[in-house]
């Protein structure tokens, strides 16, 4: 790294390139030098690299009163304090906690919450393996914990908005409400002292910029466009959703506002992970390809399972098979777009070892039927779906996780067309617009008889939404009722009415539109001028069961009707 140090201003941390943050996050940045130090004293002083990572160096810490405390902040903390509870409530340590279970235990969950430690320790004891305990640090405690300041900037920006809390005893401040946690993310991405584009370096911006090299992916400045896109997220809207009158304020919309960042973010933190880890498998080297693997592939647990389950098994469960590297390759770039990225944003290996792949079109078939118009978008959904049930089974502490991905949507793109580019809100699909769209009106004579029953046109929202505030008649705090819901009962009750109850009713009700847009002779009277019938092939399959005749043979793949007919048909013996 070079010796120059960052600038700290009054108000934040000059970290190069044009990012000045908005709190002091020198200190923090500094992260970078014990990885450097890790780096050099490997593999010739393994002793010396433990102590740095175990005690830490460089990274001071501080009481509440500001002064100096003796120990340093560690990398190793960065991943020890999963044992201690620090990081269960998040998505995207929750995701990778399920990515390396056995099936998706939850049970099990917590046998894995120390693997970058253990993955580290292991590495620094082995004499062959160069620096790749340095490198594991970087990968894993320290992305994993650059993802976990995401979502600690989320949840001060929840506690701040909430009506009755008293900001002072939270430890907020008018200037760090939710933005000093989104500092310290930008300060563990890019680190002390580094220049923009350049790859010599050893915080997180540096193996991106490494990554882009090897695929080619810098951008005319040379710096890595994975990079400058997270620079400009954190400029553009981060900082922006932060510095308005009335953030974190009760009312505002600044939670909604991170919770499309924290994504947006993660997608380019993928980024590299991928590019490393489809490099190594290109050079043969499986150390560094378990490594990438184990840092990335967990994550696709979020997406298809029988997609992930064949990754896992290749490249965690067993040692890399270089045999298997067409499928393997084929098995990653289906789960792109899943992750939020493209086949533009990987690029192409060394220019010309391994071309770029081409993302799949708007009209890819779902379980053989080949729409005309792009619905994809549409059909995604039902990974919106299955993230919820992820979440939702770790228990109720990850309960306002689910809330807001179904509150505001993850997978499912609205038409550019129809979307308020000034109220992100719009910009996804979501199953809390499903379940109290007016559409549903459409969807007679079912949806009437569900709003007499239950004597209230929201009847599915509300059900949902008390039940992911432990209220209702499946919640755990109303005393108003007799054997109140238990967890599994809430799983249930969430999961299957979003699944036949908002889904199937918008199923139905886009099916009468359909049959009103025929006589209108307008079949393609849809945002985004999709075909009214390929809407329904949408919402009948899903974009989880593939493109095969009948769909998935994994029936943890789909989320929709189409699936649970495949599942009845097993147990009526009525496979055709």
């Amino acid at each position: 790294l070079p010796s120059c140090s960052n600038t700290v201003h009054a108000e934040g941390t000059d970290l190069g390139g044009g990012i000045i943050t908005r709190t002091p996050v020198n200190d923090q940045a500094r992260i970078a030098y014990d990885l450097r130090e890790m780096f050099e004293n490997l593999p010739s002083d393994p002793n010396r690299a433990k102590n740095v990572y175990t005690a830490g160096f460089n990274s001071p810490l501080y009481d509440s009163l500001g002064n100096q405390l003796p120990n340093k902040r560690t990398i190793q903390s960065f991943s020890s304090d999963a044992s201690g509870g620090t990081f269960t409530s998040e998505p995207t340590f929750l995701y990778h906690m399920a990515g390396l279970s056995n099936n998706f235990d939850v049970n099990t969950y917590d046998l894995h919450y120390l693997y970058a430690d253990k993955f580290v320790l292991g590495a620094l004891l082995n004499p062959s393996a160069g620096t790749l305990a340095a490198e594991a640090a970087r990968a894993l405690n320290v992305w994993m914990y650059a993802a976990h300041e995401l979502w600690e900037g989320l949840y001060q920006c929840t506690m701040a908005s909430t009506e009755g809390v008293n900001m002072e005893a939270l430890g907020l401040t008018d200037n760090a409400k939710g933005a000093h946690s989104i500092d310290e993310f930008m300060a563990y991405w890019i680190g002390e002292g580094q220049k923009p584009g350049d790859s010599r370096g050893y915080a997180l911006y540096a193996l991106t910029q490494q990554a882009g090299e090897l695929f080619g992916t810098l951008n005319p400045t040379g710096e890595a466009a994975a990079n400058t896109n997270i620079k400009q997220i954190y400029e553009n809207e981060a900082r922006a959703s932060l510095s308005t009158k009335d953030a974190c304020d009760p009312g505002s919309d600044t939670v909604e506002s991170l919770w499309y960042v924290n994504h947006s973010m993660l997608s380019q933190m993928y980024v590299p992970l991928l590019q490393m880890l489809i490099h190594n498998m290109l050079q043969g080297d499986v150390a560094r390809v378990k490594l990438y693997a184990i840092s990335v592939i967990p994550q696709v647990a979020q997406c298809r399972p029988s997609t992930y389950r064949r990754l896992k098994d290749a490249l965690i469960d067993k040692d890399y098979d270089t045999g298997k590297k067409n499928d393997v390759l084929n098995d990653l770039q289906s789960v792109y777009g899943c992750l939020g990225i493209s086949c533009k944003d990987i690029g192409a290996y060394q220019t010309d070892v391994l071309g770029a792949c081409s993302d799949p079109p708007d009209s890819f078939p779902m379980a053989e039927y080949s729409p005309s118009t792009p619905v994809l978008n549409h059909a995604k959904i039902d990974l919106d779906i299955w993230n919820m049930k992820l979440l939702l089974s770790y228990g109720e502490v990850s309960y306002p996780m689910a809330k807001y991905l179904y509150l505001h949507g993850k997978h499912s793109h609205l038409p550019i067309a129809t979307s308020d580019q000034n109220a992100r809100n719009t910009i996804f699909r979501t199953l809390h617009s499903l379940a109290i769209s007016q559409m549903r009106k459409k969807a007679l004579p079912y949806f009437d008889e569900f709003v007499k029953y239950f004597n209230d046109a929201e009847y599915a929202d509300n059900i949902i939404l008390d039940s992911l505030d432990l209220k209702g008649r499946w919640g755990d705090s109303n005393s108003d009722i007799t054997g109140v819901g238990t967890f599994d009962q809430r799983y249930e009750v969430i999961t299957k009415i979003v699944q036949y109850q908002v889904v199937f009713i918008h199923l139905l009700a886009e099916m009468n539109d359909a049959i009103e847009d025929c006589r209108n002779q307008d079949i393609n009277d849809n945002d985004g001028d999709v075909s009214s019938w390929d809407e329904i092939a949408a919402y009948i399959v899903g974009s989880m069961e593939g493109s095969d005749e009948g769909g998935s043979k994994d029936f943890n793949d789909g989320q929709f009707i189409w699936n649970l007919g495949n599942k009845r048909s097993v147990d009526f013996s009525t496979v055709n």
